[in-house]
């Protein structure tokens, strides 16, 4: 069970809508899958594909940091579940493929890079869990939810 993602989303009223996606977010959606397609490797010195280094700026690379050892900090507060050190521990994981994929996806739609603190940020929105959840998580339910 330990393979799933653990998170606890915030809380928002949602109903159902006939409402879809409008033409021009089809074809942007459309256009990034066609621009991702179309990202080629980096080639080693014998011309074999190798991953291309991404590195991330100080500025979201300090965010990343920060949030890394809020994931840290976090499991060795007193009452926090044992059932639930090892999805914490992933998060930190999901922070960083978050991240990278979030920037790929932004450099390819606006052709730069170099907006990473931007990226990072709306990364730790989307992966931060609403604080602090595993407060209200006892062991009981940590075993249901897993």
């Amino acid at each position: 069970m330990d393979r799933f993602l653990f998170s606890y989303p915030a809380t928002r009223y949602v109903t159902f809508s006939h409402d879809e996606p409008s033409r021009e977010a089809e074809i942007a959606y459309e256009n990034l899958y066609d621009d991702l397609t179309k990202l080629s490797p980096a080639k080693d010195a014998r011309g074999y594909d190798v991953p291309k280094r991404v590195p991330m700026t100080f500025d979201a690379l300090r965010l990343y940091e920060d949030e890394f050892n809020r994931y840290s900090l976090e499991t060795i507060q007193p009452g926090f579940p044992k059932i639930l050190e090892a999805q914490w521990a992933k998060s930190r994981g999901h922070l960083a493929r978050l991240s990278l994929i979030l920037a790929v996806c932004r450099s390819v739609k606006d052709k730069k890079t170099g907006d990473d603190e931007r990226c990072e940020r709306e990364v730790l929105r989307i992966c931060r869990p609403t604080p602090p959840a595993w407060r209200r998580c006892s062991r009981a339910s940590a075993l249901a939810i897993l």
